[in-house]
């Protein structure tokens, strides 16, 4: 059976007023008896058994201060069940054999759906939370949970649609079932408040939470590092022998054991008289400083390896073998042993001799005095297929042409980091031994070569391309260097910044000389950096005004590479009514009506190369193929991005359902009469130039 009692009147809208109020109560040893105040004293202790607040706890000290949020997050990270909240819902969970830190499980459920599967897939419901984690033996009766089997059957589940119904209103069905948890949908919903309230998720929809999100802040997630990590549970006759002993939480520090790893400031001495204040907030900075150096694409790659390869490995292992561990933790190898110092002094030590290059040091040279017609920050946008890519292409084979420079090319992503772009300490195989090096992100790799080039006597220009910007918080990849893009006269760097140890020590090896004769970071003027966007493209993030101020913009408008696109024609429609028409008179006919008719802006319409140019010179060799191409390229885009709310503006000619199969039906059928268009005569529609 699975019992379980849970409060269901915690109040999360008042949480900080209510903690506040309730920690000086406690602390000061003047909570209010049930007989001068019965709805007092209850609320009180209700607050007190969750958030071990007595008289003299931390807890109840830190809520007398305002500390709420480092209370909440405790009790996040500690509350179990069984636990003593009533002696009747006790006996029976130790009965059930119940053992679990439910909303632990929660998030470390959520993460790895986040590590192993699409974005879209990184949510839970508050039916999937009860069937497959309250409810569920191999998570609330393990003290290690399987947490890979539970994300395999919840992924199963969610692709066979079944539902089992462990969520039904009738007590005595669940019963039937095996459990029963009294105002079990009511309860769940207050778990959920609750780790909403912190930050570390948030719900999307009714009773649908996500845990990463636009504003999950670096604080957010050294909170979660501590969550997911940690593995301290007590046993029930442990349970009341130490609540005599002592107030406080128990905290264990076994984690460091388990992942095989130890945080960023592991190996510090501390004192063993070390207040809980300045232990939590040691903890806290050390979460913070692992979890800069975390690399989530390449921990994703290691939790689906271990999904899909090593299925059988003991419950726990998922956490050892990948994710919530800085990117330098993991050596790749399956089965292999893992190992972690991440004490820096010893690591560097061992790898000086190495990795400095013991040439003589050559002052940087910043202004070269290289000439370009080109800007050196520069951005440029417009709709897509407008040729952003093609024209600083274009422009780049201009400026490096007969020169020995380079050019670097990164797509920006939401994961994408500061790490990644700059550089970190990874992991580096060197003989079969591994150890762990500074290796330069595209940023760093370019910076390096421009700052070699402008030593000789002949600088040459280095491009850094970074496709799609905006898909990135531009804020958080650029870091610091975002100051370095003020540029002067000269095109050299207005201000400059201070060069991480990590950052001197590789260009000492890079450029000569020793790591403290790189003390600063500065733009040289034959570093160019690059950039292309689409502003009205979804999932993009928004660039704040100082960022933007740094960049020349370069619109380029949607008939702007027109010429480009002249001469191709496609099958428009299948079967034998199929018709061939001119795509870019296709495109501009359909422009034309979203912009004249349907008021849409011109980010939003479709560039000469929205198809690519393989795509276009091949429409005649495999006509139905580009057919069903066009359908979940342009038609979907046009259905799903642009006129989504409002579909027969530009589907005009379509008087079926306004579903998407539907309108791919009626194209096979009408070809580009779906848009209300008619190229069967060219008199029919005479295209007005402009639009």
């Amino acid at each position: 059976m699975f019992h379980y009692l849970f409060t269901n009147d915690l109040r999360i809208r008042n949480l900080d007023e209510a903690l506040h109020d309730a920690g000086k109560c406690f602390a000061q040893g003047r909570v209010p008896s049930a007989d001068t105040d019965k709805n007092a004293n209850n609320n009180m202790n209700t607050l007190g058994f969750y958030f071990n607040l007595t008289k003299d706890s931390q807890c109840a000290l830190d809520c007398a201060d305002g500390n709420i949020r480092r209370v909440v997050l405790n009790f996040i990270k500690k509350f179990q069940f069984p636990n003593p909240r009533t002696k009747d819902s006790f006996q029976l969970a130790v009965e059930d054999g119940i053992t679990i830190a439910p909303m632990r499980v929660i998030l470390q459920v959520l993460y790895l759906l986040h590590m192993t599967g699409l974005s879209q897939e990184a949510y839970l419901t508050v039916d999937e939370i009860a069937q497959f984690i309250f409810f569920n033996p191999d998570a609330a009766k393990k003290r290690q949970p399987d947490l890979a089997g539970i994300v395999r059957k919840i992924k199963e589940f969610r692709r066979s649609g079944m539902r089992t119904g462990f969520l039904s209103d009738d007590d005595r069905e669940m019963e039937q079932k095996g459990c029963y948890w009294k105002q079990c949908k009511r309860q769940l919903r207050e778990m959920v408040k609750v780790l909403c309230w912190s930050g570390c998720v948030q719900e999307t929809r009714k009773g649908v939470i996500e845990i990463y999100h636009e504003g999950l802040t670096q604080e957010n997630k050294a909170d979660l590092f501590d969550i997911l990590t940690f593995t301290g549970m007590w046993t029930p006759k442990e349970y009341f022998s130490r609540r005599e002993q002592e107030t406080r939480s128990v905290e264990f520090e076994e984690w460091e054991r388990l992942f095989g790893i130890q945080h960023a400031g592991a190996g510090k001495s501390t004192d063993s008289q070390e207040s809980p204040e300045a232990k939590e907030s040691r903890r806290h900075r050390e979460n913070l400083e692992a979890i800069e150096h975390m690399n989530f694409q390449e921990n994703k790659r290691a939790y689906q390896r271990y999904m899909d390869i090593e299925p059988e490995n003991p419950p726990g292992a998922v956490f050892r073998e990948g994710g919530m561990q800085p990117d330098m933790a993991f050596t790749g190898e399956a089965g292999g042993q893992l190992s972690l110092h991440m004490d820096r002094n010893n690591t560097d030590k061992n790898n000086t001799d190495k990795n400095i290059n013991k040439s003589p040091l050559q002052e940087p040279v910043y202004r070269t005095g290289l000439l370009a017609e080109f800007d050196r920050n520069r951005i440029v946008f417009g709709a897509p297929g407008t040729g952003k890519s093609y024209r600083l292409n274009q422009d780049a084979q201009a400026l490096l042409k007969n020169t020995s420079g380079t050019m670097e090319r990164v797509t920006f992503h939401p994961d994408y980091s500061y790490a990644q772009f700059a550089g970190t300490y990874k992991p580096v195989s060197d003989g079969g031994a591994i150890e762990y090096r500074f290796v330069p992100g595209p940023f760093m790799r370019v910076y390096a070569d421009a700052l070699k080039s402008g030593r000789t006597d002949s600088p040459q220009p280095h491009i850094l391309l970074v496709e799609e910007i905006n898909r990135a918080r531009v804020a958080a990849v650029f870091g610091d260097i975002f100051q370095l893009l003020d540029r002067d006269a000269g095109h050299v760097s207005e201000y400059r910044i201070q060069a991480s140890e990590d950052i001197r020590r590789f260009l000492a090896a890079e450029l000569g000389g020793q790591p403290q004769d790189y003390p600063w970071l500065c733009l040289p003027d034959n570093l160019f950096i690059w950039a292309t966007m689409n502003s009205a493209d979804q999932g993009v993030f928004p660039m704040d005004t100082a960022f933007k101020r740094r960049w020349n913009f370069e619109y380029l408008g949607i008939d702007e590479s027109q010429e480009l696109a002249q001469g191709y024609r496609i099958p428009a429609g299948m079967g034998p009514d199929r018709r061939y028409v001119n795509w870019n008179r296709l495109r501009r006919g359909i422009n034309q009506i979203l912009a004249q008719e349907c008021r849409v802006n011109e980010d939003k319409l479709l560039g000469p190369f929205f198809l690519s140019k393989n795509m276009l010179e091949g429409a005649l060799a495999n006509e139905d193929a580009f057919v069903r191409a066009f359908e979940s390229k342009v038609l979907m885009y046009l259905f799903e991005d642009v006129m989504k709310m409002r579909p027969g503006n530009i589907f005009k000619g379509h008087k079926g359902l306004m579903i998407f199969s539907e309108i791919c039906r009626a194209y096979e059928d009408q070809g580009e009469g779906i848009f209300g268009l008619d190229f069967s005569q060219e008199e029919q529609m005479p295209y007005k130039e402009g639009i």
